[in-house]
């Protein structure tokens, strides 16, 4: 998780982190779905974690419950 925005988040109503997680993810796999091939398996074969968002972003939404339960 990015430390500098935390106090943000836990500024905001639980509804909206939702949101702006979910909002997020979208962007990110939208983006990830329109790479050329080329790209997706040179980015596959250095950093898999980039392309298989479901397991990065499941580390950060786990700091999130964290953060907000802490």
């Amino acid at each position: 998780m990015d430390d500098g925005l935390l106090p943000w988040w836990l500024t905001i109503a639980p509804v909206q982190v939702r949101h702006e997680v979910i909002a997020a993810a979208e962007a990110v796999d939208n983006k990830a779905a329109r790479l050329p091939e080329a790209v997706v398996e040179a980015l596959i074969a250095v950093r898999p974690r980039t392309i298989i968002r479901a397991i990065h972003r499941r580390q950060h939404l786990e700091d999130i419950t964290r953060a907000r339960t802490a």
